[in-house]
């Protein structure tokens, strides 16, 4: 299940969401990756991804969820601290499940930087051809990169030089180190504005039977005291790359192309 924008969803209805996953499976081969999932109803026990029966044997990989607040459950309200997009029923929902990179906001009203939710929304919405019957227009193609498996990657705009680099470090293992990644696929000559956010990731309860602690991002604000460039070449990105230093766990890099004042 892969590459999906959904929102809207569950406008009439409850105990679901906009991606419902249940019951055991084996075999390794199954994955749940980089679906785009927001602004679901705040209806009885309805989030962003809901896992149900004992779901087992799930890989869940670069998936982003907000604004999917998880309002009310049967017969409770919800606290305020404990409104969250994703829905774990049961402990094996954790253990026996792999977790790898998911962007999950735990605040009603946050949302990820805008130019990394239009760049999720292009790579992760309807294929080209299908764009192009519904629009009229071929769409801008967007392409992912991985930088670091499991940890950063960079969604881009080849036609139109500009991107943004998401760098996400949920496990605890990954500790404060300095990150270098190498941009790819840019133009060497090209000069690339450069400008980012940051975000917080904090430990809070899941929603559902199993009371589960997940990785949730909140606090989202634009950067200070990352020591970036204001601006460098494709080639330095690409050769030389970014460091972040001091191990931020959330940031989120965007460029585009310096266009010259004449």
């Amino acid at each position: 299940v892969e590459r999906n924008h959904i929102h809207r969803a569950m406008q009439g209805t409850q105990d679901g969401a906009a991606l419902y996953v249940c019951f055991a499976h084996t075999g390794g081969n199954n994955h749940v990756r980089a679906n785009l999932i927001h602004d679901t109803s705040t209806n009885v026990a309805s989030g962003g991804l809901y896992l149900d029966s004992h779901c087992t044997g799930v890989t869940f990989d670069r998936n982003v969820l907000y604004r999917n607040p998880s309002k009310r459950t049967h017969g409770a309200t919800i606290p305020a601290d404990s409104r969250m997009a994703l829905i774990l029923n049961h402990k094996a929902d954790l253990a026996e499940n792999t977790w790898t990179a998911n962007l999950v906001l735990s605040e009603d009203e946050e949302a990820p930087p805008a130019e990394f939710v239009e760049a999720m929304a292009t790579y992760a919405g309807l294929e080209a051809q299908y764009r192009k019957a519904r629009d009229g227009k071929a769409p801008g193609s967007c392409e992912l990169h991985v930088l670091r498996e499991g940890v950063a990657w960079q969604l881009d705009f080849p036609d139109q030089h500009r991107g943004v680099v998401q760098l996400l470090r949920t496990d605890a293992a990954e500790g404060n180190a300095d990150v270098a990644l190498k941009l790819q696929r840019l133009k060497p000559h090209v000069r690339y504005a450069l400008a980012a956010y940051t975000a917080r990731v904090q430990d809070l309860r899941a929603v559902g039977e199993g009371k589960l602690l997940f990785p949730m991002v909140r606090e989202i604000a634009p950067a200070t005291g990352l020591d970036l460039p204001v601006s460098a070449s494709g080639r330095d990105l690409m050769n030389r790359g970014v460091t972040l230093r001091g191990g931020p766990k959330v940031v989120w890099i965007t460029y585009q192309k310096v266009v010259s004042k004449r």
